[in-house]
């Protein structure tokens, strides 16, 4: 190995180490952050619903059930601004005083240091919503073309699925009279371990030469 090389590589070990590592610790919205949102803020900022026939609004015309609502916010600016701890609202309320008259969530229990530490991670790295979008009722035209856009597309199957799938119809596993006929021929014959999805034969049958 070249000297240039050899004194590469720790670095190259070193920036794949690191990138793995910030990989692993990612934060999850979907997993993680949406069920503190859907315990602690949700049934004050969601979409206007019916509660006990008569309407209920989201508080200060404020959503946090879809990621175009928390990234538009409300009269205070967005709930949240990628990688942007300082104009990110959500972040900002939940560390008030909690005598605070703008403390988040004013009733019932408030983010734990721990939810709030994963919040202000999940807002550095760049707020990635994952796939999730949430209720787009109401949503404008250009977030609901973002969110079809960002859609899974459907998996195409692939050829050799398809053609096993075909060869799997009406196929029936070899009877044991059939096997001891065919090993009467002098046919070798041996047992398969089969994947159900593709094709139910139980033995192999190799006719003799």
């Amino acid at each position: 190995m070249s000297p240039i090389v050899k004194n590469q590589l720790p670095i190259v070990i070193t920036t794949l180490a690191l990138s793995c590592l910030s990989a692993q610790g990612a934060v999850n919205f979907e997993k993680q952050l949406l069920p503190i949102l859907q315990k602690k803020c949700l049934d004050c900022h969601s979409a206007t619903k019916v509660v006990d026939g008569k309407p209920k609004k989201p508080k200060g015309d404020l959503r946090l059930d879809a990621a175009w609502a928390m990234l538009k916010g409300a009269e205070n600016g967005p709930s949240i601004v990628p990688s942007n701890l300082a104009k990110s609202y959500m972040h900002e309320v939940v560390n008030l005083p909690k005598d605070d008259d703008m403390f988040m969530p004013p009733k019932g229990d408030p983010m734990t240091a721990e939810e709030i530490k994963l919040l202000k991670e999940w807002i550095e790295s760049g707020a990635d919503f994952g796939g999730w979008t949430g209720n787009m009722e109401g949503a404008p035209a250009d977030a609901v073309a973002a969110a079809a856009a960002s859609a899974p597309k459907p998996v195409k199957p692939r050829e050799h699925d398809l053609f096993y799938t075909e060869l799997s119809k009406d196929l029936k596993p070899a009877t044991e009279a059939d096997i001891n006929q065919a090993k009467a021929g002098g046919a070798q014959v041996s047992l398969l371990k089969v994947e159900k999805s593709r094709y139910s034969c139980l033995s192999k049958i190799t006719s003799p030469n």
